[in-house]
Order: C-alpha cells, then sequence, then structure tokens
C-alpha cells in the first residue's frame, strides 16, 4: 500500500467512527427528549383530571357526601 492508500483508509475510518458518535449523541438527545415531553405530558394530564373530578356532592342545604380520591 503506498501512502494515498493508507491516507484514504484512515479517512474512511475516521468518517465511520464520527458518523457513530453523531448517530449514538442524535439517540441520547432523542431520548432524553421524549422524557421531557413524556413528563410535562404527564403532568398537565394531572392537572386535567383534577379539575374534572367531582369531589363532594351536595346532599341537602348544608350537608356534603365527599369522595374519596
Amino acid at each position: 500500500m503506498d501512502l494515498e492508500e493508507k491516507k484514504l483508509n484512515c479517512t474512511k475510518i475516521i468518517e465511520y467512527r464520527t458518523k457513530g458518535a453523531i448517530l449514538r449523541a442524535k439517540c441520547r438527545w432523542h431520548n432524553e427528549d421524549a422524557k421531557k415531553k413524556h413528563k410535562v405530558f404527564l403532568n398537565l394530564k394531572k392537572r386535567h383530571f383534577k379539575y374534572n373530578v367531582i369531589s363532594q356532592l351536595k346532599t341537602g342545604e348544608n350537608e356534603f357526601s365527599m369522595s374519596d380520591i
């Protein structure tokens, strides 16, 4: 092998490893971003659930029936 072939081989190896590192970084970023979005969604869902639940019923003039939620 002459010098040019060795340089070409080194360049190919560097490109291959660089692409792998980029792919791993994207996967890690995507997973972390998905966790954040999921947490925000669950918090919104929990907050909206509290507004849509009847926690007590008025059974008489001054009587209320409490829920066990």
